[in-house]
């Protein structure tokens, strides 16, 4: 037997974690300049529907393994912290609910009440918990990263959620798109999708390059593969997928077999930042100059703790919010947080860390925090 903060992990367990952890790892190589991806052109204007890409699935199979551009740290961790971060995961033994600030969340009916509100009004943002916002701007309707079943992950590593999603996906009376910001099973959850999908048959969903091949069935759905800087338009509302300094695992396939990145929404004249999960780098002041400055950033604040561990895939709330006022934001939300146990520090310590980081760093922009469920305008 093997022990882990004083639990027991029987033998076969601690195989299949190995084996699910330890298969991926692999050293990063540079991407095939001249790969070909059958995806959108940069103007959006190539669509497949989910047959069509089952038809070439052979041709999506991605053989690259996809790098970070300017990052600040490499990956420390060997496969032995690998297994005991998936011990820790699959016993639950980082901080759990006890350790959530008491306004977590709003109440289920008060949260029904605020969306039910807020499609009287053009532009709203809504927050579902951890990276699943939905976004209504430009009379579209997009929701990002959703998340919304009780658990995420594979057997033996099933993490519960600390709060149940609300207000309740199915009061989403209209979805335009779904965007995902890489494949991680805390940012692409496949049951949600087909509960999404079951209400929304029609809907585009917007995935990294490489993506696409984990997908569940979704007839009617139409699947568009981005690259880093490729744009879609969705009429008025225009994402530009751009790059992010963190990686994809998803075990038991490859690590980094799948791009992950962020997006820049721009809609009336306004842009938004959507940064999915990011470490400290150089590219984002490459992206800024690119794009101009966002008028708002959605950063995370958790996952990060210990820093020796996540510093390559996660930076602290502090360095999030150093992110955000690089992307030229004038307020920032924090996402990715109090809702998976998913590192060491709790949700109590993720909303301080973030709020004292708006007091400490110079000309930061304005720290926002939501509670799940809660429903404000956009801009």
């Amino acid at each position: 037997m093997v022990k882990v903060r004083g639990k027991v992990l029987q033998p076969f367990k601690l195989l299949i974690l190995q084996i699910l952890i330890i298969f991926p790892l692999s050293g990063c190589m540079v991407l095939r300049k001249d790969a070909e991806f059958a995806v959108s052109d940069v103007n959006g204007s190539i669509e497949h529907s989910l047959q069509e890409r089952k038809g070439r699935s052979k041709q999506h199979r991605t053989r690259e393994i996809y790098c970070n551009e300017g990052e600040r740290y490499q990956p420390q961790a060997t496969w032995l912290d690998w297994t005991k971060h998936g011990a820790n995961l699959a016993l639950s033994l980082y901080p759990g609910r006890d350790q959530l600030p008491s306004d977590m969340a709003l109440p289920r009916s008060t949260a029904q009440e605020q969306l039910r509100a807020a499609y009287r009004h053009d532009d709203s943002i809504t927050w579902f918990g951890h990276s699943t916002f939905l976004l209504r701007t430009g009379g579209k309707a997009i929701l990002t990263d959703p998340v919304l079943a009780k658990h995420i992950g594979r057997p033996p590593i099933k993490v519960a959620r600390l709060i149940p999603a609300r207000p309740d996906w199915r009061s989403i009376q209209k979805l335009d798109a779904i965007i995902i910001s890489h494949a991680d099973y805390d940012h692409l959850s496949l049951t949600s999708l087909r509960m999404l999908h079951q209400h929304h048959p029609n809907l585009t969903l917007i995935v990294p390059v490489g993506t696409a091949r984990y997908l569940p069935p979704l007839p009617g759905a139409k699947i568009r593969e981005v690259h880093w800087h490729e744009t879609v338009k969705l009429g008025a509302v225009q994402l530009s997928f751009v790059p992010a300094i963190h990686g994809t695992r998803r075990p038991p396939y490859r690590l980094n077999s799948a791009l992950w990145g962020g997006y820049i929404l721009a809609s009336k004249g306004k842009k938004l930042y959507f940064s999915g999960d990011i470490a400290e780098g150089k590219t984002y002041k490459k992206t800024a100059k690119r794009y101009g400055p966002v008028d708002l950033a959605i950063v995370p604040i958790g996952g990060h703790d210990p820093q020796w561990f996540n510093r390559a895939y996660h930076a602290t709330p502090a360095k999030s919010l150093a992110i955000a006022k690089t992307m030229g934001a004038r307020k920032a939300i924090a996402m990715h947080w109090g809702t998976f146990p998913l590192s060491r520090e709790s949700g109590k310590m993720q909303k301080r860390e973030f709020l004292q980081a708006g007091e400490q760093l110079p000309n930061a922009p304005e720290t926002i925090l939501f509670k799940i469920g809660e429903t404000r305008p956009l801009w």
